[in-house]
């Protein structure tokens, strides 16, 4: 089971089963906020992979993609 993550802007851009809005792009502290939510509902929902739009590493982008490669194992795909 899989899921992505995306941001509001570009959620209905994904044709997935598990497509979950991660906050929107320009309001990083909506994503950091529902970040951790999120993580903890995939566990829930048993998804084991999950992919996600990256955001740049400044500033809070930065803290946001540290949790998003540790939860990943540091196992980045790069598309």
């Amino acid at each position: 089971k899989c899921a992505v993550f995306a941001t509001s802007e570009s959620k209905n851009q994904y044709q997935a089963e598990n497509v979950f809005a991660i906050g929107s792009r320009n309001d990083k502290e909506s994503v950091a906020k529902n970040l951790y939510g999120l993580l903890r509902k995939m566990d829930d929902l048993g998804i084991e992979d999950i992919y996600s739009e990256s955001f740049p590493k400044e500033a809070l982008g930065q803290a946001i993609m540290n949790r998003m490669e540790k939860a990943a194992a540091h196992r980045i795909v790069q598309v």
